[in-house]
């Protein structure tokens, strides 16, 4: 009785918006560690994972150099970002320079 509580319990809760938004958050912190490994210190300073929406996470760059950079890695950073968490976590990146927004397509 207690273990089918607590399944019921724990199946609620990873339906829950602060389930969602706990996953999201451990994700975009994941993300940046990403960007630090390729990048550096300097690169993480450049470009930061900001939001996850849509399974599209939203990466600020503050020059076109360092966005370019990830358009170059985005499969990979998809990749590792999905090896860590659930397979579909992540569909795409969406890159944009800071004062310079698009919608994703």
């Amino acid at each position: 009785m207690p273990d089918s509580f607590k399944n019921l319990v724990a199946g609620r809760f990873q339906k829950s918006p602060l389930a969602n938004q706990i996953r999201s958050s451990l994700v975009i912190e994941y993300a940046n560690e990403t960007i630090r490994q390729f990048w550096g210190k300097k690169g993480a300073e450049q470009a930061k994972a900001v939001s996850l929406k849509r399974q599209i996470i939203k990466i600020v760059c503050q020059n076109s150099i360092i966005a370019q950079e990830l358009n170059f890695k985005k499969t990979k950073i998809i990749e590792l970002v999905n090896q860590k968490f659930l397979a579909d976590t992540v569909k795409k990146l969406q890159i944009v320079q800071k004062g310079i927004e698009k919608d994703p397509v």
